[in-house]
Formats: C-alpha cells, sequence, structure tokens
C-alpha cells in the first residue's frame, strides 16, 4: 500500500468519480484506476461498485474512509517535520538492505529521501543475510536496515517499524516450443488459468536459488520443510541478478519477491501465487544508541508510508 494509492482513493470518492478525480490530481485515469486497483488488491477487498458510469463505495470502503483521511492527516504532519530541517541535515547516511529489497522498496525510499534532505549522502551495504545485517546495526557500520523481522533482534535491543508485507511467487521458466522440454509441475501446460502452485508442486521442480542463510531462500526452505520435503537445486548462485536470467534460460524454476517476479513476467516467465501463500513481513530497523537527524528522518520519512494501525516499533527507547 502507497500513499499515492490512497490518495488516489479519497480523490475519486471527494470529486464523485475517477475521470473527476484524475482531472484534480492531474494524473492520466488510466494511471488512477490502475493505482486503485493495486490498493484493493493489497486491502483484498473492493472499495468501489462500479455500474457504467456510476461510481459507489462499497461497506469495506465505508470503513477505510477515515482510517485514510487519518493516514494522509498524519503523513503530511511528518513531512512538515521533515521539510523543516531537511535543508539543514548534512553528512552521510549509512543504510543497509537484504539484497532482495534493494530495488523494491530500497530504491524508492532513498529516492524519495534525497529529495527530502539533498545535502545527506546515503551509503548502502547490502550482506548476504539478515544476521550480517543485524551486526551491522549492532557495531555501528548502518544506523539504519531494511529488512525482515525478526523475533532475535528485539531481545538485542534493535528497534523495528513495521513496514508491511512483500510476497514471495513462485516463478517458472516461460513455455519452451520444444514438446519435450521438462515441465514437472505442468504450469506451462495449464496456462494463464493456472494461477497458484503448492509447495508439493514447488518441490518437485527443480530449483535455482541463492545460498542457504540468504532471506529468500530460507523462506522456501522453511516452507518445504513444513511439509516434509526438500528444495531440489540445480544451480545455486549468490549473484541476485543472474538467477531471473538462469530461469529464462530454461535453468529451472525460482522463487522471487513480486515486484522482481513482476520484472520476469514481463520477459516471458510464468509467476504463479503459493497456495497457501508465502509472505515476509517487513521492517525498518534501527540499531541501539543515539540516531543521528539523518537517521531519525529517515525513520520519520519511512513511517508516513505504514498505516496507522501497523506502526509497531520494539526494542528500546532511542532519544
Amino acid at each position: 500500500m502507497e500513499l499515492r494509492q490512497v490518495a488516489y482513493f479519497l480523490a475519486v470518492v471527494d470529486h464523485g468519480g475517477f475521470g473527476r478525480a484524475a482531472t484534480a490530481l492531474r494524473v492520466a485515469q488510466p494511471s488512477l484506476s490502475e493505482g486503485i486497483r493495486r490498493l484493493e488488491a493489497d486491502l483484498g477487498v473492493a472499495l468501489f461498485e462500479r455500474r457504467g458510469r456510476e461510481v459507489r463505495l462499497t461497506h469495506a470502503g465505508v470503513d477505510a474512509l477515515g482510517p485514510a483521511r487519518a493516514m494522509l492527516r498524519d503523513a503530511e504532519h511528518v513531512r512538515r517535520a521533515v521539510d523543516r530541517h531537511g535543508e539543514l541535515l548534512t553528512g552521510v547516511l549509512d543504510l543497509v538492505a537484504l539484497p532482495s529489497l534493494a530495488d523494491h522498496p530500497v530504491a524508492r525510499l532513498i529516492g524519495r529521501f534525497r529529495v527530502l534532505a539533498p545535502s545527506v549522502s546515503v551509503r548502502v551495504a547490502t550482506p548476504a543475510s539478515a544476521l550480517e545485517l543485524e551486526r551491522m546495526l549492532l557495531d555501528g557500520r548502518c544506523e539504519v536496515g531494511i529488512t525482515e523481522r525478526s523475533e532475535g533482534a528485539r531481545g538485542r535491543g534493535i528497534d523495528q517499524l513495521a513496514f508491511g508485507t512483500q510476497e514471495l511467487l513462485a516463478v517458472f521458466p516461460p513455455p519452451q516450443r520444444d514438446a519435450g522440454s521438462p515441465d514437472p509441475v505442468g504450469v506451462a501446460r495449464a496456462g494463464r488459468a493456472r494461477v497458484t502452485v503448492s509447495l508439493d508442486e514447488l518441490a518437485a521442480a527443480p530449483l535455482v536459488l541463492s545460498p542457504v542463510g540468504t532471506s529468500v531462500r530460507d523462506h522456501v526452505d522453511r516452507a518445504l520443510h513444513s511439509i516434509g520435503a526438500a528444495a531440489t537445486v540445480v544451480v545455486e548462485t549468490n549473484q541476485r541478478e543472474a538467477i531471473v536470467p538462469l530461469v529464462l534460460a530454461g535453468a529451472g524454476a525460482t522463487v522471487l519477491p513480486a515486484p522482481v517476479a513482476d520484472v520476469a513476467a514481463a520477459s516471458g516467465a510464468i509467476v504463479r501465487r503459493f497456495r497457501p501463500r508465502m509472505r515476509r513481513d517487513l521492517v525498518v530497523a534501527v540499531g541501539p544508541g543515539r540516531r543521528s537527524p539523518a537517521a531519525a528522518a529517515f525513520v520519520a520519512m519511512a513511517a508516513d508510508e505504514v498505516p496507522p494501525g501497523d506502526r509497531r516499533v520494539t526494542g528500546g527507547d532511542r532519544r
């Protein structure tokens, strides 16, 4: 869920339709409609009833109206607070992130932060594992981390701000023209009508994965272990950028974060959700000790993207 999508939702309500909302916001109507669609997909409910040109709020849309307005008000408060001292911020922000989060949401967050604090340089480290990321926060090498939620981090005094969830998707090679090409779970034969795969089917597929100890690999191994199975790894690589090309070349299937899976799908890969869904909880993590003004501003900026009810901070109090 993004603030822009929430603003689109409120604009449709306030202006009485998609066309008028798009005009008021000065965006193309297809972009606004796509933003609403993604918001509804993230929430898992329809917010509007569409009957021809008439648009009405559903019961879920009515319930979402108040929290949505509060969310934008809170975001504006944070933005003003950051703006007041953004131009005064200087120096370097040392940020650490899981490699699989570098494209999304880290790149977007850094872009926003550079607009708010143009005099601050950002250094980004991408350790191979969540454990090494925590070490970098604990020993002060980095101030802020973008990672997945860890129960162990709480006991060590790392603050964690919940930052939503990210779905992990199964990604299979494009259909092969050769009828004899392997299709162990029948994904290509099922075509577009097939939208999910089970963990049993994942266990049957030859996989291209990152090494043990990396975030996505650990999720795959835990999920398969829960059904008494193990991954059949045919290619293991610590070069994350090589995984999609390997899958597209037919080396095997893989599991990827949704934003990366979308890129693979655009190149012809077959992308399927898991049944049940596989997700990871994302957090903005801050190490022990006093936060620099740059780190505090970055965390405040990130918080304005989180729904008010999800802004859970755990760990020691940092001043």
